[in-house]
């Protein structure tokens, strides 16, 4: 278990961590299906792979570095995302994952990253109102008599 932030485990662990999401997007761009979307919205790529990079720092050790609203961002351009696409997002990811990562690690990074996914497809192609109610967030009201 890493100890803090600036134990030698979680900077080795986060150089792993950049090193996997610099792979990553090393296929995406050479991708059929991913490559376009990305190219027409990552115009800094190194600026790219480190707020992607402090995002799953932020999911994987809750590190706080990461600024931002993943669920806006796709939301913004949800009419040129498919679940075809995360599948295969998915699938790149799982490859690089297994570059950097001991099995124990990438089956846990790789949970985390299905959560994430199937939360995205859900707001994006089901509807913000089924999220929010499946997660908990929507209630409905009930006056008490």
């Amino acid at each position: 278990m890493m100890t803090g932030p600036d134990s030698e485990k979680t900077k080795d662990y986060t150089r792993r961590l950049k090193a996997a999401v610099s792979a990553f997007y090393g296929e995406v761009r050479k991708d059929d299906m991913l490559g376009p979307v990305f190219a027409a919205r990552v115009h800094d790529w190194d600026s790219h792979i480190e707020k992607i990079t402090n995002f799953w720092l932020c999911v994987l050790l809750a590190s706080g570095e990461y600024k931002g609203s993943p669920v806006a961002t796709h939301y913004a351009f949800r009419d040129h995302l498919s679940p075809q696409m995360f599948g295969r997002w998915e699938a790149l990811w799982k490859e690089s994952l297994v570059q950097f990562f001991d099995p124990d690690e990438a089956r846990h990074i790789l949970y985390k990253t299905t959560r994430i996914s199937g939360s995205l497809q859900t707001v994006l192609f089901d509807g913000v109102q089924r999220f929010l109610s499946g997660n908990g967030l929507l209630h409905s009201r009930r006056d008490e008599v």
